[in-house]
C-alpha cells in the first residue's frame, strides 16, 4: 500500500496523469485498511495475553455502519468515523478493547478487538467478559440484544462501571434511544437523568 501511495504522488504532480494518480491513491487506501483489518487481534487471545482488565464494548449490530463524523481526503474524498474506531484508541490506553462482532461481517469492522460467538454461545460471552471487565460501554439503540444487556448489567450490579453513550450523528433518533434507557432503568427500580437537550 506504500508503493502505492507513492506512485500516487508521482502521478499527482503530472498533470496529465492526475486520473492514474487517484486511481493509485485509492487502491492504496483501501489496501492499507484491508491490512489494519488483517492484523486486528482477535478478542479471546487479546485478553489472554493482555493482564489489564479489558473494557466491553456493547452496541446494536444495527450501529455497525453508523459514522459519527467524517474528515475530507485527497480529490474532495471524504473518509467515514464510526464511533466505535473513533474512541478504540483511548480506551485501549486503559485495556483492551473488546466486543461480540458480527457474524454476517466477513470483514471486521475496525475498532474494537472482536470475537465471533455462535447465538447460543454470546450471551454466556458476554456475562464472562461483563464480570471480568473495568468498564462496560453500551452505546444505546433499542434493540432485544442490548436491552438484555443492560437489564444483565443491573442485575449483577455492574451498573457503577458502567457508561452509557449516544452517538453523535444526525440520523440517529435521540429520543427513541432515551426512552429505551429510561424504561429499562425504570424497569429496573432505578430513575436516572438523562440528557434531553441532545
Amino acid at each position: 500500500s506504500i508503493i502505492l501511495f507513492l506512485i500516487g504522488v508521482l502521478f499527482l504532480f503530472q498533470s496529465n496523469y492526475l486520473y492514474f494518480s487517484i486511481i493509485f491513491f485509492s487502491i492504496g487506501y483501501t489496501f492499507y485498511r484491508l491490512a489494519r483489518v488483517y492484523f486486528l487481534a482477535d478478542a479471546k487471545i487479546l485478553t489472554k495475553q493482555d493482564t489489564r482488565k479489558p473494557i466491553l464494548f456493547l452496541h446494536s449490530f444495527e450501529d455497525n455502519t453508523l459514522s459519527i463524523f467524517s474528515y475530507p481526503m485527497l480529490f474532495g474524498i471524504r473518509r467515514d468515523i464510526r464511533l466505535e474506531e473513533a474512541i478504540s484508541p483511548i480506551l485501549n490506553k486503559i485495556g483492551p478493547f473488546v466486543s461480540i462482532g458480527n457474524p454476517a461481517h466477513w470483514i471486521p469492522r475496525l475498532g474494537t478487538a472482536k470475537t465471533f460467538e455462535k447465538d447460543k454461545d454470546w450471551q454466556s460471552r458476554i456475562l464472562e467478559w461483563m464480570e471480568k471487565s473495568r468498564y462496560l460501554v453500551f452505546m444505546i439503540n433499542d434493540s432485544f440484544g442490548l436491552e438484555w444487556e443492560l437489564n444483565k448489567a443491573i442485575e449483577y450490579g455492574y451498573i457503577s462501571k458502567t457508561m452509557i453513550i449516544f452517538p453523535d450523528s444526525e440520523t440517529v433518533n435521540y429520543q427513541k434511544r432515551i426512552d429505551f434507557t429510561e424504561r429499562v432503568f425504570k424497569e429496573n427500580n432505578i430513575i436516572i437523568s438523562t440528557p434531553y437537550n441532545l
